[in-house]
């Protein structure tokens, strides 16, 4: 419940209804018809983003840059995600699928996935139908489940994990890796070669701390560009 209310202030806040500061407790309370321990949560979830501030005895307000910020990477949830919560329309193209054996597949993978058959996703998602991440995604063949459907893929790589293998992604390591296009990815984005972009090479975990599907995505800069919040 207080995600919800969370998502609904949040969503005051980005159309401007709340500019300075949010409405009292109690005001919060009988807008959104929820208890007080509700609605502190949910500010307790918005103070975690930066998004607001409390001040003991006065109220809570509005932090101007935190709820305008997009491409938050601090609030990454997937590739697609980012777009739509950066303010963009996404949309994904399938580019093929192909499957290759083990001795093709790069060698600084898990041996998860050097060790047989893997199928290889690759997509480009966009942003306002302008080309933004080339996505590849490293799926062992011995995860897929029987008569799988792989030509209708979900957006989201954690919901493709659930509808075509045996297994379930339960947390996500990234990092990020600076590089420059080549003849393929300058193409893919229409920029000339050697510009610089970002590869984001993400490990998915199961319940059983197993590697179970590598996502490697080529970060057009001209379109996506990262950012953070730190706080104190």
């Amino acid at each position: 419940m207080y995600i919800a209310v969370k998502n609904r202030i949040w969503e005051e806040i980005t159309k401007g209804r709340f500019r300075d500061a949010l409405p009292t407790e109690h005001e919060l309370c009988q807008m959104y018809d929820v208890s007080r321990a509700t609605i502190r949560s949910a500010i307790q979830e918005l103070k975690k983003e930066n998004v607001v501030r409390t001040a003991h005895g006065i109220g809570t307000f509005v932090n101007k840059q935190g709820s305008t910020l997009r491409m938050r990477i601090d609030k990454f949830k997937g590739f697609y995600q980012l777009v739509q919560e950066s303010g963009h329309v996404p949309s994904v193209e399938e580019i093929g699928r192909t499957e290759i054996q083990s001795p093709e597949v790069k060698d600084d993978l898990p041996t998860v996935l050097i060790s047989g058959k893997v199928v290889v996703f690759d997509r480009i998602i966009k942003s306002d139908e302008q080309p933004a991440i080339y996505v590849r995604e490293y799926v062992p063949a011995a995860r897929l489940k029987p008569g799988a459907d792989l030509e209708h893929l979900a957006d989201s790589i954690y919901q493709i994990v659930d509808d075509i293998t045996d297994t379930h992604i339960r947390y996500t390591i990234s990092e990020i890796l600076p590089m420059l296009s080549d003849g393929a990815t300058a193409e893919l984005f229409n920029i000339d070669p050697n510009i610089p972009i970002n590869m984001v090479r993400e490990f998915h975990y199961n319940n059983q701390e197993e590697v179970v599907v590598c996502s490697e995505a080529y970060v057009n800069c001209n379109v996506i560009r990262f950012k953070i919040i730190r706080t104190e």
